[in-house]
């Protein structure tokens, strides 16, 4: 991880590349992601921080503090957090963990896909988007919700997801589903995912507010 020191504060940064035309910054517990293409020049990227260090500094101070680790959240809800020896179970307002990271990976793996599966059977007759043979999937990703294959028909999700409320993962369902018929986010794109989701402008907006936090 690369730093950069604005008016002597030195902030980590994280640049991650890919295709997208624009570069975005994220404020996160410790460090600024920034994503940007891939041909962006890194000197470019530490020009623009220097320019506009005021603003960085701003949202910097501003940034999500450290996430309460006595806490766990399940589809945007919040759980106090106590410890078993056995596996994942919840109650109204207590989740029992135990000390098995690989034990909790597989409760969210399997909560997760059923919770997306059941989404694709409520979706699977719709008369926009054929969902014959889609297979989903999950894995933790560091920026993505989720992608799609065309070819093969599969659907990738952020195992993240699974702290988010259901409506958010169901705006990302649908956004991944919508790439099975246009690959691209052209206007087309966001017509065909308007008659799926009609109010995906609110939902993309209160998505990327989250993912900030």
């Amino acid at each position: 991880m690369d730093c950069i020191t604005l008016n002597n504060i030195e902030i980590p940064i994280k640049i991650h590349r890919k295709n997208n035309k624009h570069t975005y910054f994220y404020f996160k517990t410790n460090h600024i992601l920034i994503t940007t293409n891939h041909k962006t020049p890194r000197h470019v990227l530490r020009t623009y921080l220097k320019k506009h260090q005021q603003t960085i500094l701003k949202k910097w101070h501003k940034r999500p503090k450290q996430k309460d680790s006595s806490n766990y959240l399940l589809f945007g809800k919040t759980y106090g957090i106590k410890e078993t020896k056995d596996n994942v179970y919840y109650t109204d307002n207590t989740i029992y963990l135990p000390a098995d990271k690989n034990t909790i990976k597989l409760f969210e793996k399997e909560t997760l896909l059923h919770f997306l599966n059941t989404l694709k059977q409520k979706y699977l007759d719709n008369k926009i988007v054929d969902l014959t043979d889609t297979t989903i999937h999950t894995r933790y990703t560091k920026t993505r919700f989720g992608s799609c294959n065309k070819r093969l028909k599969r659907l990738n999700f952020n195992l993240d997801l699974i702290h988010y409320k259901k409506e958010l993962i169901e705006y990302v369902f649908l956004h991944e589903i919508t790439h099975l018929k246009h690959m691209n986010h052209s206007q087309f794109f966001y017509h065909t995912l308007e008659q799926l989701c009609p109010n995906y402008k609110k939902l993309r907006l209160e998505l990327k507010e989250e993912f900030k936090r």
